[in-house]
């Protein structure tokens, strides 16, 4: 009897132990987000390494979200005080992922930005697949025209000031509607070394206005096509 009961011992063992194991394989972790604000209020973590909206990693696509998002909320602190995570009223870095009212992307450092980063509600407003977004150039969020020159040299005035917030901004789908977003936030996104690696920008998704339709057609964004198959 005392055998078995040993047998069984060592048995409920192992299986825990192969639990643990097998969890630690898929990222279940806890890891603080590091903020330089001051008093009591507890340090930001996130209970699980996220893969949403992606179950691998595309190419085009930073190769770790969760430290992506890290270094983007850091950046924005030290620029105006307040990190991203605050800014949206989120606690934890896989509820940024998964936000469907807040729009997060952001675009990488060629000389014609790529985007690198779509969270969830960044997919649901622009509507592109996940094989489209990281080849296509940041610019075709914006219609042809005046709308997009002008947005260049807006996003080399982040640039050279760090974050701007724009009361209202022009943008497009991938199926042509425009929309008019508000209160949108756009910062440089710095390494640990103090390296420019990107921008990122944020808006409330609860604040898209859509557009009605041009009445000259040729306004539309006929060029992504072409943009996201080169």
């Amino acid at each position: 009897m005392n055998a078995q009961l040993l047998s069984s011992s060592i048995l409920v063992a192992a299986i825990y132990m192969f639990q643990a194991q097998a969890y630690s394989s898929v990222g279940i972790v806890s890891r603080p987000l590091r903020s330089s604000h001051s008093g009591s209020a507890p340090a930001l973590t996130t209970t699980r390494r996220s893969t949403y909206p992606f179950n691998a990693i595309p190419a085009g696509r930073v190769a770790d979200v969760d430290d992506w998002i890290r270094l983007s909320s850091q950046s924005l602190e030290n620029a105006t005080g307040i990190n991203l995570l605050d800014r949206m009223n989120l606690e934890t870095v896989t509820q940024v992922h998964e936000s469907e009212r807040f729009a997060v992307l952001s675009h990488g450092t060629q000389e014609d930005p790529v985007y690198n980063y779509f969270n969830r509600g960044a997919v649901l407003t622009f509507l592109y697949a996940e094989d489209e977004i990281y080849q296509l150039p940041s610019r075709y969020s914006a219609p042809a025209g005046a709308v997009r020159s002008n947005r260049q040299g807006l996003m080399q005035n982040v640039k050279e000031q760090d974050v701007m917030v724009f009361p209202t901004a022009i943008r497009i789908s991938k199926t042509g509607q425009q929309f008019q977003l508000q209160g949108v936030v756009l910062w440089n996104v710095y390494s640990s070394d103090g390296v420019r690696v990107g921008q990122t920008a944020l808006f409330d998704r609860d604040l898209i206005q859509m557009l009605p339709v041009p009445e000259d057609e040729s306004s539309n964004d006929t060029d992504t096509a072409t943009a996201i198959t080169q």
